[in-house]
Protein backbone atom coordinates (compact mmCIF):
# COMPACT_ATOMS: atom_id res chain seq x y z
CA UNK A 1 0.00 0.00 0.00
CA UNK A 2 1.26 3.71 -0.55
CA UNK A 3 1.58 4.71 2.90
CA UNK A 4 3.02 8.07 3.99
CA UNK A 5 7.09 7.68 5.11
CA UNK A 6 7.60 6.77 8.16
CA UNK A 7 3.77 4.84 8.70
CA UNK A 8 4.73 2.00 11.02
CA UNK A 9 4.11 -1.73 10.11
CA UNK A 10 0.95 -3.23 10.24
CA UNK A 11 -0.32 -6.74 10.18
CA UNK A 12 -3.47 -8.91 10.15
CA UNK A 13 -3.66 -11.60 12.49
CA UNK A 14 -6.50 -14.62 12.65
CA UNK A 15 -5.73 -16.40 15.66
CA UNK A 16 -2.91 -15.71 17.20
CA UNK A 17 -0.71 -17.35 19.60
CA UNK A 18 -0.60 -14.73 21.87
CA UNK A 19 -2.80 -12.05 21.86
CA UNK A 20 -0.97 -8.36 20.57
CA UNK A 21 -0.37 -5.70 23.17
CA UNK A 22 -3.56 -3.68 23.64
CA UNK A 23 -1.78 -0.51 22.70
CA UNK A 24 -0.89 -1.78 19.35
CA UNK A 25 -4.49 -3.51 18.78
CA UNK A 26 -5.97 -0.50 15.84
CA UNK A 27 -9.70 -2.94 15.57
CA UNK A 28 -10.51 -6.06 16.57
CA UNK A 29 -13.13 -7.87 14.87
CA UNK A 30 -15.00 -11.25 15.10
CA UNK A 31 -15.32 -12.84 12.08
CA UNK A 32 -17.44 -16.53 11.59
CA UNK A 33 -17.60 -18.60 8.06
CA UNK A 34 -21.17 -17.80 6.39
CA UNK A 35 -24.56 -19.53 6.98
CA UNK A 36 -26.27 -20.90 3.87
CA UNK A 37 -29.50 -21.27 3.36
CA UNK A 38 -32.24 -21.63 -0.19
CA UNK A 39 -31.92 -18.18 -0.42
CA UNK A 40 -28.33 -17.52 -0.04
CA UNK A 41 -27.97 -20.64 -2.78
CA UNK A 42 -30.56 -18.50 -4.88
CA UNK A 43 -28.50 -15.72 -4.96
CA UNK A 44 -25.66 -17.55 -6.05
CA UNK A 45 -27.11 -19.18 -8.80
CA UNK A 46 -28.31 -15.82 -10.07
CA UNK A 47 -24.53 -14.29 -9.27
CA UNK A 48 -23.13 -15.00 -13.15
CA UNK A 49 -26.57 -12.75 -14.66
CA UNK A 50 -25.47 -9.96 -12.10
CA UNK A 51 -21.94 -9.72 -13.18
CA UNK A 52 -21.05 -6.89 -15.26
CA UNK A 53 -24.24 -4.58 -14.74
CA UNK A 54 -23.59 -1.67 -14.45
CA UNK A 55 -20.15 -1.81 -14.21
CA UNK A 56 -20.13 -3.46 -10.95
CA UNK A 57 -18.70 -7.56 -10.62
CA UNK A 58 -18.85 -9.53 -7.45
CA UNK A 59 -16.15 -11.94 -5.86
CA UNK A 60 -15.81 -13.61 -2.50
CA UNK A 61 -15.99 -16.74 -0.76
CA UNK A 62 -19.43 -16.28 0.01
CA UNK A 63 -19.99 -17.11 -3.87
CA UNK A 64 -18.71 -20.16 -3.32
CA UNK A 65 -18.84 -22.53 0.42
CA UNK A 66 -17.62 -19.83 2.08
CA UNK A 67 -13.93 -21.44 1.83
CA UNK A 68 -10.58 -18.62 0.99
CA UNK A 69 -10.47 -21.27 -2.52
CA UNK A 70 -14.17 -20.26 -3.27
CA UNK A 71 -12.95 -16.70 -3.01
CA UNK A 72 -10.09 -17.06 -5.47
CA UNK A 73 -12.28 -19.54 -7.58
CA UNK A 74 -15.36 -16.37 -7.90
CA UNK A 75 -12.35 -13.70 -8.47
CA UNK A 76 -10.85 -15.48 -11.26
CA UNK A 77 -14.69 -15.98 -12.72
CA UNK A 78 -15.21 -11.92 -12.30
CA UNK A 79 -11.66 -10.97 -13.81
CA UNK A 80 -12.99 -13.48 -16.74
CA UNK A 81 -16.62 -12.00 -16.95
CA UNK A 82 -14.46 -8.50 -17.46
CA UNK A 83 -12.44 -9.69 -20.33
CA UNK A 84 -9.35 -10.10 -18.70
CA UNK A 85 -6.84 -13.14 -19.17
CA UNK A 86 -5.63 -14.99 -15.98
CA UNK A 87 -1.46 -15.14 -15.88
CA UNK A 88 -1.81 -19.26 -15.02
CA UNK A 89 -2.55 -22.50 -16.86
CA UNK A 90 -6.02 -23.68 -14.87
CA UNK A 91 -5.21 -27.25 -14.06
CA UNK A 92 -7.43 -29.60 -12.03
CA UNK A 93 -6.28 -30.73 -8.75
CA UNK A 94 -8.15 -33.99 -8.63
CA UNK A 95 -8.24 -35.50 -12.44
CA UNK A 96 -9.41 -38.55 -13.33
CA UNK A 97 -6.89 -41.22 -14.01
CA UNK A 98 -7.61 -44.39 -16.19
CA UNK A 99 -6.59 -47.36 -15.81
CA UNK A 100 -4.06 -47.49 -18.68
CA UNK A 101 -2.15 -44.27 -16.84
CA UNK A 102 -2.23 -46.02 -14.10
CA UNK A 103 -0.41 -48.69 -15.30
CA UNK A 104 2.35 -46.43 -17.23
CA UNK A 105 2.62 -44.82 -13.71
CA UNK A 106 3.21 -48.55 -11.97
CA UNK A 107 5.99 -49.62 -14.74
CA UNK A 108 7.82 -46.41 -14.50
CA UNK A 109 7.21 -46.55 -10.37
CA UNK A 110 9.07 -50.27 -10.47
CA UNK A 111 11.59 -48.98 -13.38
CA UNK A 112 12.38 -46.18 -10.97
CA UNK A 113 12.69 -47.83 -8.04
CA UNK A 114 15.31 -50.17 -9.51
CA UNK A 115 17.67 -47.49 -10.85
CA UNK A 116 17.74 -44.86 -8.46
CA UNK A 117 20.11 -45.65 -5.81
CA UNK A 118 22.05 -42.62 -5.65
CA UNK A 119 20.60 -38.52 -4.92
CA UNK A 120 16.36 -38.56 -4.36
CA UNK A 121 13.45 -38.00 -7.18
CA UNK A 122 10.44 -36.63 -5.68
CA UNK A 123 7.73 -36.74 -8.62
CA UNK A 124 4.29 -35.00 -7.79
CA UNK A 125 1.37 -36.29 -9.94
CA UNK A 126 -1.54 -34.41 -11.46
CA UNK A 127 -3.40 -35.76 -8.69
CA UNK A 128 -0.81 -34.25 -5.62
CA UNK A 129 0.09 -37.77 -5.05
CA UNK A 130 3.85 -38.37 -4.55
CA UNK A 131 6.09 -40.62 -5.34
CA UNK A 132 9.82 -41.37 -3.68
CA UNK A 133 12.88 -42.61 -5.37
CA UNK A 134 16.38 -43.03 -3.60
CA UNK A 135 17.28 -41.43 0.64
CA UNK A 136 15.28 -38.26 0.82
CA UNK A 137 18.00 -37.03 3.04
CA UNK A 138 20.43 -36.68 0.45
CA UNK A 139 21.53 -32.82 0.42
CA UNK A 140 19.46 -30.29 -1.73
CA UNK A 141 23.15 -29.32 -3.30
CA UNK A 142 26.54 -30.98 -4.37
CA UNK A 143 29.19 -30.61 -1.40
CA UNK A 144 31.84 -28.05 -2.28
CA UNK A 145 35.35 -29.43 -2.27
CA UNK A 146 36.94 -31.93 -4.21
CA UNK A 147 36.45 -31.49 -8.00
CA UNK A 148 34.60 -34.51 -9.03
CA UNK A 149 31.92 -32.38 -7.99
CA UNK A 150 32.52 -29.08 -10.06
CA UNK A 151 30.35 -29.10 -12.41
CA UNK A 152 27.76 -31.93 -11.72
CA UNK A 153 24.48 -31.09 -10.50
CA UNK A 154 23.08 -31.71 -7.47
CA UNK A 155 21.80 -35.44 -6.70
CA UNK A 156 18.22 -34.08 -5.72
CA UNK A 157 15.16 -33.15 -7.86
CA UNK A 158 11.36 -32.57 -8.13
CA UNK A 159 9.52 -33.35 -10.90
CA UNK A 160 6.22 -31.89 -11.35
CA UNK A 161 3.71 -33.82 -13.50
CA UNK A 162 0.82 -31.92 -15.13
CA UNK A 163 -0.11 -34.70 -17.46
CA UNK A 164 -0.03 -38.26 -16.59
CA UNK A 165 0.55 -39.01 -20.29
CA UNK A 166 4.29 -38.42 -19.54
CA UNK A 167 4.76 -41.95 -18.17
CA UNK A 168 3.06 -43.70 -21.37
CA UNK A 169 5.85 -42.02 -23.03
CA UNK A 170 8.33 -42.59 -20.66
CA UNK A 171 7.90 -46.43 -20.89
CA UNK A 172 7.38 -46.54 -24.85
CA UNK A 173 10.37 -44.27 -25.56
CA UNK A 174 12.88 -44.16 -22.97
CA UNK A 175 15.17 -45.29 -25.54
CA UNK A 176 14.13 -43.40 -28.60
Amino acid sequence: QPLPAGAPDMFVTLNPPQPPAADKTIRRLNLAHPVFSFKSWEAQARLPELQGHRACFYAGAWAGYGFHEDGIKSAVEAVGAMGAAIPWVPRSCSPKVSLAQRWFVGLFDAAARAAIRRGHLRVILPTGYELSYGDPATPAHAPEGPNQWRGCPPLRATLRVFSMDLFRKLVLRHDT
